[in-house]
This record gives structure tokens, C-alpha cells and sequence, in this order.
């Protein structure tokens, strides 16, 4: 799924969905797929954007970004892209 995710963070830090595309969030997308028997994965990007611009999962952010993929009930989580890498 790509470009889950609004710009901007919330204050604590947390990425949030974008609400243009997904209006009632992530959580009912997952809690939709899995009352039909499917599993919903997500990326992001290893650094601190992606190629479009959206917040990347640097290392300030993987913990709380694992957590957050985790309160929205998503099944996979796949960080590998490097785009943005500031080490």
C-alpha cells in the first residue's frame, strides 16, 4: 500500500493516515481485510522521507512506528528502502 500516511507527524510523533484516502483510518482498513480472511502489510522508507515526500521510519522513529503499524493491526511491516538516509 503506498502513501498510507498524511505529511506531517502528530505531535507525539506518530505517523498518522492520510485522511483524504483512508477516512476511517488504517485500524478499519486492517479490521476489514482481516474479517475477510486477508492480511494487510505496510513499508515506509529507511531514512527520514520517502521518494514522495511522506515521513520515512528513521532511527529516531522505528521504535514508534512498529508500535503504531501494531495499533492498526497491520501483518507485515517492511521497511527497506533507503531514499532519505541521514546517518
Amino acid at each position: 500500500m503506498r502513501m498510507t500516511c498524511a505529511r506531517t507527524r502528530t505531535a507525539a510523533g506518530e505517523l498518522q493516515p492520510d485522511a483524504e484516502r483512508f477516512p476511517h483510518g488504517i485500524k478499519w482498513l486492517a479490521d476489514y481485510m482481516h474479517s475477510r480472511g486477508l492480511k494487510l502489510g505496510i513499508y515506509t522508507d529507511y531514512g527520514s522521507a520517502t521518494c514522495e515526500g511522506y515521513p520515512g521510519t528513521d532511527l529516531e522513529h522505528q521504535e514508534i512506528d512498529a508500535k503504531t503499524f501494531a495499533k492498526w493491526g497491520v501483518d507485515r511491516y517492511v521497511n527497506i528502502f533507503e531514499i532519505h538516509l541521514n546517518l
